[in-house]
């Protein structure tokens, strides 16, 4: 399903600030990179290595240089957690002392763009369009992959801020982006 696996890759990058916490994007190789901090896990549960599922106790005993968090959400799908999650986790880094949080998900594309932006449009009270598109042009621009994705943001914006967003108001989703890229270059 994803077509953008491979394109690039995504060492953590800085996205946004909220209050004291910067947020940050990878992919699952690159997150590797990021230490001292908070990594919120967007894999699906089929995909999760074994030892990222090992109780909190012993995870204390790995050498990975930060704390992790596991949010059920299968590839080109929408989270599985309510609108309020977005809201909730912000608080949960602020009052755990979490100065930089970064976002994963196996490419860094869809689940994590649409993370990011569910949390500015939560937080910040940006609208969907100007989450996506700041994302975009910050990490990547093959950030929130799927039309499901862009609706679910459009549904944030709606619950948080009071938008009502219509589908063809948001911003296209990038695997209708890459599609025509390759289309433009076979030279259909």
């Amino acid at each position: 399903m994803n077509l953008i696996k491979n394109v690039c890759y995504h060492e953590p990058k800085y996205v946004f600030k909220i209050n004291n916490v910067e947020y940050f994007a990878a992919d699952a190789n690159g997150v590797s990179k990021f230490n001292d901090g908070l990594v919120i896990n967007l894999c699906g549960s089929q995909k999760m290595p074994s030892a990222l599922n090992m109780p909190h106790e012993l995870m204390l005993h790995m050498q990975i240089p930060y704390t992790e968090i596991m949010v059920p959400w299968p590839d080109g799908e929408t989270p599985l957690v309510k609108y309020s999650f977005w809201k909730g986790l912000h608080e949960y880094c602020e009052e755990r002392g979490y100065d930089k949080v970064c976002f994963h998900c196996e490419a860094g594309h869809g689940r994590t763009g649409t993370a990011l932006a569910a949390l500015a449009i939560s937080n910040l009270n940006w609208s969907s369009e100007q989450a996506i598109q700041h994302i975009r042009r910050v990490v990547c621009r093959y950030m929130v992959e799927t039309f499901e994705q862009t609706i679910y943001l459009g549904s944030v914006d709606e619950t948080f801020n009071k938008r009502i967003v219509s589908e063809e108001e948001l911003p296209d989703p990038s695997m209708l982006i890459m599609m025509e890229e390759i289309k433009a270059m076979k030279g259909d």
